[in-house]
């Protein structure tokens, strides 16, 4: 397990909606390897550490992967899950934990090395829950102290770096807890002391990732018919406080509703999908209760992907009408918007 390999397999060709937090692990990872000698200018001569955070289905382990493949080609790549370290026998847990790290710095002398580190907040304890339930030298005591020695066994020459000349051994990591929470000891400045936080998607940000998903990447038949983007802002509005794993759901269920001969989704299917997602986690949109919203989509659909229509589409409705753009935008302000409580995220 945690094998090293030269890139992620496959990579994922991009990441949507974002741009902020790809700018940060560019200047604060990639960069690092690809510009050594602007870095050492700067007196900024060891590997980068840093902590992806975020909420489960954010997108975390999706941005691992990006990186991955944004890193120079000679530089080595390393997984480490919190799986590939856990055993029920006294301390093989531990072993296991620095035979990965000792295994990714094989490869930091030469042009470089990273150990992609998915749920540091599972190998560590809340600080706490450390402080209520822990015991002292008990399971999670003993795992955080042997990575204590790991990180700080980074900037040794045995990892690679300093005499041999190499560029060392980055550690990046991903956790759903707040590196506020972790324990202190672990993000101190020279540890993992440099967090990337994912924001939750942005409005424009989740029309990015509704288009994305619901038209498999490109324009699906059907939900094209709306120039303006009204309907998208509409959508985007409802599913405020929507992780990206919560909209892709929605956009999967759209596509498994298809019935037999459909190519892709339209307005109602989409719409559809997003509040049967939204009724399983207890958020309860005004959506659908009105005749009129109905044939409103099935006559933006254009035929296109939509059903047929119970009652024909009022005048207003019609696309291109001046007075159904004045009535979206008025609908899209009384949408319910969804809890953004934070259990409601995870």
């Amino acid at each position: 397990a945690g094998a090293p390999t030269g890139r992620a397999a496959p990579p994922p060709p991009s990441v949507v909606g974002l741009a902020g937090t790809l700018r940060q692990l560019r200047a604060s990872v990639v960069d690092y390897y690809r510009h050594p000698a602007a870095f050492g200018c700067m007196g900024l001569s060891w590997p980068p550490r840093a902590v992806v955070q975020g909420p489960a289905g954010a997108g975390k382990t999706h941005l691992l992967q990006w990186l991955a493949s944004e890193l120079p080609q000679g530089v080595r790549t390393t997984w480490l899950r919190p799986g590939d370290v856990w055993s029920r026998y006294l301390g093989e847990s531990e072993r296991r934990l620095r035979d990965a790290f000792a295994e990714a710095s094989k490869y930091a002398g030469c042009e470089g090395a990273v150990l992609l580190l998915e749920g540091l907040d599972q190998l560590i304890p809340h600080q706490r829950v450390a402080d209520d339930h822990e015991e002292p030298g008990g399971f999670r005591a003993r795992l955080v102290a042997t990575l204590l020695v790991c990180l700080d066994g980074v900037d040794s020459p045995s990892y690679g770096h300093s005499t041999m000349g190499g560029l060392g051994l980055g550690v990046v990591a991903t956790s759903c807890t707040n590196t506020k929470d972790l324990d202190a000891r672990i993000t101190r400045p020279g540890r993992m002391d440099h967090a990337v936080v994912i924001p939750a998607p942005a409005l424009e940000a989740r029309i990015a990732l509704l288009r994305c998903f619901a038209g498999g990447g490109a324009a699906a038949d059907g939900l094209d018919a709306d120039p303006e983007g009204e309907l998208w802002r509409a959508l985007a509005a409802w599913t405020e406080g929507w992780s990206a794993g919560r909209l892709r759901l929605a956009a999967a269920g759209a596509w498994a509703s298809l019935p037999e001969g459909r190519k892709s989704p339209g307005w109602r299917d989409v719409f559809a999908a997003v509040e049967a997602v939204a009724g399983a986690n207890g958020i309860t949109p005004r959506l659908g209760g009105s005749r009129q919203r109905r044939s409103t989509l099935d006559g933006r659909s254009g035929g296109g992907g939509g059903c047929a229509a119970a009652d024909p589409a009022p005048p207003s409705a019609l696309p291109g009408s001046p007075t159904a753009s004045l009535r979206q935008l008025r609908e899209a302000e009384a949408v319910a918007v969804p809890s953004s409580d934070e259990e409601d995220l995870l």
